[in-house]
């Protein structure tokens, strides 16, 4: 393979290594962004949104309720109170959101080679287990273990 260098030595595979890195590294930036925010901010105390309007507007926890608390609370490291806030989004959908982003970054680097192909079926099944998880943290039995603490 024969590179051709410009006048500061920049190959041709190295811009387009950085093209292909540039929309993987803007998302990773801009979530390193969200989340430094959220660190300096306690949502314990400071409110940062409005609000879920799925909680005003019928009373019931969504899947998504008390996960800026969790993730502020995993930042300043206590798992056991975010997965008070929200256990979906502190076992989960952290998690899978880190390996996700950096297999993104990987593969568009081209230092790794293979392709994950999800069927359709799990995107049915991740609808499915966040219906179940919203369901079953709004049973009166449950409040205060998988619905927000504090809310």
């Amino acid at each position: 393979m024969t590179t051709v260098s410009d006048a500061r030595g920049a190959t041709m595979s190295d811009r387009h290594l950085v093209g292909r890195l540039a929309a993987p590294a803007g998302v990773t930036a801009a979530i390193l962004a969200a989340t430094a925010f959220v660190a300096a901010n306690n949502p314990h105390t400071t409110r940062l949104s409005p609000g879920c309007i799925m909680l005003q507007a019928s009373g019931f926890y969504c899947p998504g309720c008390g996960g800026t608390r969790a993730v502020y609370d995993l930042v300043h490291g206590d798992i056991a109170a975010a997965a008070r806030m929200n256990a979906l989004v502190t076992f989960l959908v952290v998690p899978l959101g880190v390996l996700a982003l950096a297999y993104w970054v990987l593969r568009a680097g081209g230092w790794i080679r293979w392709q994950v192909r999800l069927p359709l079926w799990t995107a049915y099944a991740a609808v499915a287990f966040m219906l179940a998880f919203t369901v079953v943290r709004n049973l009166p039995a449950l409040v205060g273990v998988l619905s927000p603490v504090g809310a």
